[in-house]
């Protein structure tokens, strides 16, 4: 089963929300693969490229709530 965005996950800050698209994308990726029988260093090239996109996601949801003093 695939996540589909939708306007209800949206925060409004865009350049999250376009962050959260994008890992949507990655983990769908890695599902229609896994579904598809793809090849296990394929799909673990996408789990990498997850775990590499998390830490850059939030790295800069924590940047932005320091900002804001949240």
């Amino acid at each position: 089963m695939l996540i589909e965005w939708t306007s209800d996950l949206a925060i409004g800050a865009e350049k999250i929300d376009e962050q959260h698209r994008r890992l949507i994308q990655i983990i769908n990726n890695i599902a229609d693969s896994i579904n598809e029988g793809v090849e296990r260093s394929s799909i673990k090239k996408f789990f990498l490229e997850l775990g590499n996109y998390c830490n850059y996601h939030f790295s800069m949801e924590e940047m932005m709530q320091l900002r804001m003093s949240y």
